[in-house]
């Protein structure tokens, strides 16, 4: 125990020598601490945290691809009149959530 109270000591008066490198240290602890923390957190809350709803193994991404229209212009999308008929003609689709922007006219 002695030995680690005189490494303690001895660390302190070096860093106390050289302010420059403490500060560089300091530092660069700082900013890599923050940054884990930070993409840790944004891992957790996207990859690892379960979704908000119900029964999630059992979520389904809907999209209809047009005729002529390919993968480069983007995710295919499904409009709100598409979803009533997925849902009157689908014996398997009890309900249906909206993960867009909100539309006044949208009614599952």
């Amino acid at each position: 125990m002695k030995s680690l109270w005189l490494d303690i000591c001895y660390a302190s008066r070096q860093l106390r020598k050289s302010p420059g490198f403490t500060l560089t240290a300091v530092l660069t602890l700082a900013f890599g601490i923050g940054a884990t923390t930070a993409i840790f957190s944004i891992v957790e809350g996207v990859l690892l945290r379960p979704l908000p709803f119900p029964g999630q193994d059992r979520l389904v991404l809907l999209g209809d691809i047009p005729e002529g229209v390919g993968p480069e212009q983007g995710a295919p999308g499904v409009t709100a009149p598409a979803v009533k008929i997925y849902c009157a003609t689908l014996e398997s689709s009890r309900a249906l959530a909206r993960t867009s922007k909100p539309d006044s006219s949208f009614r599952a």
